[in-house]
């Protein structure tokens, strides 16, 4: 966690330190709200990609347990129910 963590700063400032750079050296002035939002929506972004894969994983593992359990090898007597 703590090394998933660390990326996920590294990656933003690493791209904020783009975004920076390329918003410096532009004709065209960008307000400085742009970088936060950017920086907010990247982590919105890492974040729900993270939940999905997680519950994704905890729903195909119950799936493969309910499947293996009750269709697969059956407790005795239930067979037929």
């Amino acid at each position: 966690m703590i090394k998933q963590l660390s990326l996920i700063v590294w990656t933003t400032s690493a791209n904020c330190n783009v975004i920076a750079k390329s918003i410096g050296n532009s004709v065209f002035r960008v307000p400085g709200i742009l970088l936060p939002v950017l920086l907010s929506l990247s982590l919105i972004f890492l974040y729900t990609r993270w939940w999905t894969k997680k519950t994704s994983l905890l729903f195909y593992g119950s799936f493969t347990k309910i499947l293996y359990t009750d269709f697969i090898f059956p407790e005795p007597g239930l067979e037929f129910l």
